[in-house]
């Protein structure tokens, strides 16, 4: 392998592994928060990421928006686009990773 052909391959893995740091830092949140008995502190309850990950807009039957809802009336409800991009991350962060760990093992010609 050429050696410019190896530190493409290198700084692809450093993308990748960039691209995985933040997903599983999630996840081990994720378990510290699930486990825990008690408050398991502001990392774990990801404090600063988002209070409510879930939003609920309760609409009074009376009133509707038919610009807006095609004539629906009640509540609507949306979630945040955090845990998506997360597993966005984690996907092409790994796909980056994959086949280009051997590259830190290899010397160039």
């Amino acid at each position: 392998m050429k050696k410019a052909e190896l530190y493409g391959k290198r700084i692809e893995c450093i993308l990748g592994i960039i691209l995985l740091l933040p997903p599983l830092i999630g996840v081990v949140a994720f378990t510290i928060c699930i486990f825990s008995h008690s408050y398991a502190g502001d990392f774990a309850c990801m404090k600063y990421l988002g209070e409510n990950w879930a939003a609920i807009v309760m609409v009074p039957q009376q009133e509707t928006f038919d610009q807006f809802s095609n004539g629906i009336k009640g509540s609507a409800a949306a979630m945040s686009a955090a845990p998506f991009y997360l597993g966005l991350m984690a996907i092409a962060g790994a796909y980056l990773v994959k086949n280009n760990m051997q590259s830190f093992l290899t010397k160039g010609e």
